[in-house]
């Protein structure tokens, strides 16, 4: 299961896989999180993920980034989505998306994976940072 948190005064979203999730479920995720709006800041969460390499296919990751593609007028410019992964399957999966979505040239955000919740909040900016590593430590 994929679930996300807004955090609107930050115009912020940080997803977390919380279980094992399909590509459908995944995609419905993202479209319930388009219905009350993009934020400029996403953070995925996914080092819980225990991926089969059968479960998440090319296919499945083509369909995640024109679904990405398709809510480009929803996002708001010069955004960021950092990828978190534990598992290298998981980082190569993200960089999968992240290669897809900057061949798709309606793709005008920034995508990068990380295996560093650190580096990924200090590359999404010191606000996100103040509100995960914070949430983190509680």
């Amino acid at each position: 299961m994929l679930a996300f948190t807004r955090y609107p005064e930050l115009d912020f979203t940080w997803f977390v896989l919380k279980s094992d999730t399909s590509a459908d479920e995944w995609l419905a995720t993202l479209g319930e999180y388009a219905n009350q709006g993009l934020t400029k800041y996403e953070l995925y969460d996914l080092r819980k993920a225990r991926v089969d390499i059968e479960q998440f296919t090319t296919d499945d990751i083509h369909n995640i980034v024109d679904s990405a593609a398709a809510s480009i007028q929803l996002r708001p410019p010069e955004s960021k989505t950092a990828m978190l992964a534990k598992e290298d399957v998981v980082f190569g999966l993200s960089r999968m998306y992240d290669i897809l979505a900057n061949m798709e040239e309606s793709i005008t955000w920034e995508t990068r994976v990380f295996y560093s919740l650190s580096d990924a909040v200090k590359w999404l900016g010191k606000d996100v940072q103040k509100i995960v590593l914070g949430k983190r430590a509680s």
